[in-house]
C-alpha cells in the first residue's frame, strides 16, 4: 500500500482533488480509499481531539461514568496518552458540561492548555506509528487531505510560532513513522494565492479573505515549499492556476503509477548547459571537502568530464576522479563518506563504468537536482583514461566543438535516458582517447 498526501494552502482544491483522484485510481482498477478534511474517522489527523494523561483519563471516566462507554469508543490509545475525539465535524458527540471539559483539553485547535512542542511531536509520532503497524494492506492507495502539511504546520505556526527547523523535524518524524507505507506528497500550488482564496471563499459562501489571512497563506506556501526541500520522500508540485483539472488529474495518476526508473528519468533528466566559468570553483570546493573527509586514502583528485574543458557545452554536473591508494579497503572509504550527503553506487545492479570501483553522487534530491551536482568516480591507481580525453579536448578546440555538436544531437533522443545518452557517446570518446594516448607516447 502507498500513502498519498494531497497538500497545498487553503483554496487550491485539496478536498475535491483527493476525492476525484481516489475515484480515478479506482477507475484504473486499484483498491483506493481516502480521508477528507475534518473526517471524523481519519486515523492520523486530529480535529476536536482532547489530550489526557493516563491519570487524567482515569479521573475523566470516574467522574463521567454514565458516558464511559462513549468516551472509550472515541478514544485513541497511544502509549501513555489518551486522545478523545469529541465532535464529528460540527456535531458534538457529548453534551455539556462534559463537552466543555474536552474543549479545555483540546490538543491542536486553539488549545487553552498547550502541551510542549516536543510532546506534540511525540504524541503525533506514536499515533502514526500505531497506524502504520495495524493498517490493512488490502488497499493499493490511501489518500489524505492535508494531514501531513496542512493541519500540523498550521497548528505548529499558530500555537508554537515554530521555526522552519522545528517544522521540518516534525514532518520528517511523521514520515519516518509511516515510511514502510511508501508515503509521497502531491502539492497543489497556485501563482496567485489571494485569487484562489477569493474564489474558494466565494464558492463556500464565506466572507472574503482579509489582508492578514492572505499574508498568512502566502507565507504558508513559502513555508511548505521550503519544507519539501528537506524531505526524504517524493514530492510533486502541480500548478492549479489555470484550473485544467482533467489534465492535472491525468498527470498525477501517471506520476503515482510510474516505476522508480521512470521517476528517476523525469526528475533527473539530461540537461545541457553552455559552459559555466563557476564549474572549476565547484570542483575546487568539493575537492577541499573530499580531502578533509578522506585524508591520505587518495593518491589523486582530478576534475574530469566536460565541465573540466573551458568553453565546452556540458551537463551541469562536475565529474571528479578519485584515485584510491593501492591497498586501501574500498569499504573503509565508503564508511568515510557521510550517508546523508552522498549516494554510493556499487557495481552490482548499477550501470557504472567498467573502471569505477564505486561511484558517489552528490546533489541528487527526491525532487530533482540540487544547485550543485557531482559524480565522484573512485578508481584504482593509474586507471584514468578520462584525463587523456580531457587534455586532448582542451588542446584541440575542433575536437571539443565536434563533441559538443554530438551531445546536442543526442540530447533530442536521450533527454530522459541517461544510460542511453552515455552509451551513444562511447565511440567518439573511445576514438579521441586512443588519439590522446598515442600522442602521449610520442
Amino acid at each position: 500500500m502507498q500513502l498519498i498526501f494531497v497538500e497545498g494552502v487553503s483554496g487550491v482544491g485539496k478536498t475535491t482533488m483527493v476525492w476525484k483522484l481516489c475515484e480515478k485510481l479506482r477507475d484504473n482498477g486499484f483498491f483506493a480509499n481516502c480521508f477528507l478534511e475534518f473526517d471524523f474517522a481519519n486515523p492520523i489527523d486530529f480535529y476536536c481531539t482532547a489530550y489526557f494523561s493516563q491519570d487524567e483519563y482515569a479521573d475523566l471516566l470516574d467522574k463521567h461514568n454514565e458516558f464511559a462507554d462513549d468516551i472509550q469508543n472515541n478514544t485513541i490509545v497511544t502509549d501513555d496518552i489518551r486522545l478523545v475525539r469529541y465532535c464529528n465535524r460540527e456535531t458534538p458527540l457529548f453534551p455539556e458540561p462534559l463537552l466543555d471539559v474536552f474543549r479545555k483539553h483540546e490538543f491542536c485547535w486553539k488549545p487553552s492548555n498547550l502541551v510542549p512542542i516536543s510532546e506534540f511531536t511525540r504524541v503525533y509520532k506514536s499515533v502514526w506509528e500505531h497506524f502504520a503497524q495495524k493498517e490493512s494492506k488490502s488497499l493499493d492507495y490511501l489518500l489524505f487531505d492535508g494531514s501531513l502539511f496542512h493541519h500540523p504546520i498550521n497548528d505548529m505556526t499558530r500555537n508554537y510560532n515554530a521555526s522552519l527547523d522545528q517544522i521540518i523535524h516534525h514532518i520528517n518524524t511523521l514520515i519516518e513513522a509511516v515510511n514502510q507505507l511508501r508515503p509521497r506528497v502531491i502539492y497543489l500550488s497556485s501563482k496567485n494565492v489571494a485569487e484562489r482564496l477569493w474564489k474558494a471563499r466565494k464558492s463556500r459562501k464565506e466572507t472574503p479573505p482579509s489582508t492578514e489571512q492572505i499574508q498568512f497563506w502566502e507565507q504558508r506556501k513559502r513555508m511548505d515549499l521550503a519544507v519539501m526541500q528537506h524531505l526524504s520522500i517524493p514530492c510533486d508540485v502541480f500548478d492549479v492556476s489555470q484550473e485544467n483539472w482533467d489534465s492535472l488529474m491525468d498527470k498525477m495518476v501517471n506520476r503515482i503509477l510510474e516505476t522508480d526508473a521512470e521517476r528517476r528519468a523525469c526528475i533527473y533528466p539530461i540537461i545541457l548547459s553552455e559552459y559555466n566559468p563557476e564549474w572549476p570553483e565547484w570542483y575546487a570546493e568539493e575537492k577541499a571537502n573530499l580531502e578533509r573527509l578522506l585524508g591520505e586514502s587518495m593518491v589523486r583528485i582530478q576534475h574530469i568530464g566536460s565541465t573540466a574543458v573551458p568553453g565546452l557545452t556540458a551537463k551541469p554536473t562536475v565529474d571528479i576522479l578519485l584515485e584510491a591508494a593501492k591497498n586501501f579497503d574500498i569499504e573503509d572509504l565508503i564508511a568515510l563518506m557521510p550517508e546523508g550527503e552522498y549516494i554510493c553506487l556499487r557495481r552490482e545492479g548499477n550501470s557504472l563504468s567498467e573502471h569505477d570501483r564505486v561511484m558517489f553522487l552528490k546533489g541528487y534530491t527526491d525532487t530533482g537536482f540540487a544547485d550543485k551536482v557531482y559524480h565522484i568516480h573512485v578508481r584504482n591507481p593509474g586507471d584514468w583514461d578520462e584525463l587523456h580525453f580531457r587534455d586532448y579536448l582542451i588542446d584541440h578546440p575542433e575536437a571539443a566543438a565536434e563533441y559538443a555538436d554530438l551531445k546536442r544531437r543526442l540530447f533530442k533522443d536521450y533527454e530522459h535516458d541517461r544510460d542511453g545518452y552515455t552509451a551513444a557517446k562511447g565511440e567518439f570518446i573511445k576514438e579521441v582517447t586512443k588519439k590522446a594516448k598515442e600522442r602521449a607516447k610520442k
